[in-house]
């Protein structure tokens, strides 16, 4: 009766470690070496969220993005943010930055001396994803996820 005991009360803290253990957040992607960033990515969609804004998704932004591989680039695109009504509002970058990879972060340098860093969530193959905190239009914490090909 004691071994019985013993031994479902083992088997209920083997199940309760196990379950546990299985639903652990997901890990970032972090992409290989190998990734090749040099070249030019064009934006396929954007997910932003804000707070008590909530979500907002530009399924057929504009533009692109090109990394050089002198550690220069440029960025000419336009997207629609942070929905309010069902309205986005729009986003704009048109300048030349300079840029730097340490692990899954790109810091860009803009030309105007402002500094974003995107935090890479996702590569495979030609497809590449990132996700950066700005402000847009007041709101002081805009995260966006962008989904960009090559």
């Amino acid at each position: 009766m004691k071994f019985t005991n013993i031994l479902t009360s083992f088997l209920i803290i083997s199940f309760a470690i196990f379950f546990v253990s299985s639903c652990e957040k997901k890990d970032e992607i972090i992409p290989d070496d190998p990734f090749e960033l040099e070249g030019t990515w064009t934006l396929t969609q954007v997910t932003t969220n804000a707070p008590l804004l909530g979500d907002y998704t530009d399924a057929e932004p504009n533009g692109n993005v090109i990394f050089n591989e002198d550690g220069t680039g440029s960025a000419n695109y336009s997207f629609d943010a942070i929905g309010l009504l069902s309205q986005g509002v729009p986003v704009n970058r048109n300048d030349t930055f300079s840029w730097i990879r340490t692990g899954n972060v790109i810091t860009l340098i803009a030309s105007d001396d402002e500094t974003t860093e995107w935090t890479i969530v996702n590569e495979f193959n030609n497809d590449f994803q990132v996700t950066w905190t700005q402000s847009v239009s007041g709101v002081d914490t805009v995260d966006f996820h962008a989904f960009m090909t090559k």
